[in-house]
């Protein structure tokens, strides 16, 4: 009879599961996300709730970290992403409150310089003048035209803006609250500091007799 060896049994290899921290991780994703989103206007609020969820996340990540032994890097990290997105979408959105509130008021300073532009500057025949940035030099004067209308001759004026503009101008001949009649005025495209002569028409049939003031207004 003969005998058989026995084989020595072996047991099964036994896996054990590493330790992990699912809230330290969720509060790092949360802190990223969040940083990124509050960059953006009006969409960072969400970015910054996104932060203070990874905040609570990331203490509550800590506190486990303690325990298991792992995750306190992303924990730190995730609560430093988080407190780092709420205050960026709080400066954020002063930098936008500020550049809004910028543009409306010089929205508002434009507007109101137009406004004080189509308001008619009284003026005297001969005499200098300023209106919308263009400076009008003496000497010119109010004639007749060859059809009888209104002319202004002798008229130069000179851009005093820090931009190249094209004066239009009109001259408007008053007599109470009555408009007898106007000119036209036009010059070439002037750049800063140039000067160059107005070219005028009226449109009128005839001349405005008896008018007791001159007013200046843009053209447009």
């Amino acid at each position: 009879m003969t005998n058989t060896p026995v084989q020595p049994h072996t047991g099964q290899p036994v896996y054990v599961k590493a330790p992990s921290n699912g809230l330290a991780t969720a509060a790092l994703v949360l802190g990223i996300i969040g940083m990124v989103l509050a960059f953006i206007p009006l969409i960072g609020a969400f970015g910054a709730f996104l932060g203070g969820v990874g905040c609570a996340l990331a203490i509550a990540g800590f506190l486990v970290a303690r325990k298991r032994g792992v995750g306190k890097g992303k924990s730190i990290a995730g609560f430093v992403l988080g407190v780092a997105s709420i205050l960026t979408f709080f400066l954020v959105t002063a930098a936008t409150v500020a550049a809004v509130d910028t543009a409306v008021n010089e929205i508002d300073k434009s507007i109101k310089a137009e406004e004080a532009n189509d308001k008619p500057t009284t003026v005297t025949e001969g005499a200098a003048f300023t209106h919308d940035g263009f400076a009008a030099e003496e000497g010119w004067r109010v004639g007749k035209g060859a059809l009888g209308d209104a002319e202004i001759k002798s008229l130069t004026v000179t851009n005093n803006a820090d931009e190249a503009r094209i004066a239009q101008l009109t001259f408007t001949f008053v007599k109470g609250n009555s408009n007898l009649g106007e000119v036209e005025c036009s010059s070439n495209e002037l750049q800063a500091g140039q000067s160059s002569k107005m070219d005028c028409v009226s449109f009128d049939s005839g001349f405005p007799k008896g008018y007791t003031q001159i007013q200046v207004a843009d053209m447009w």
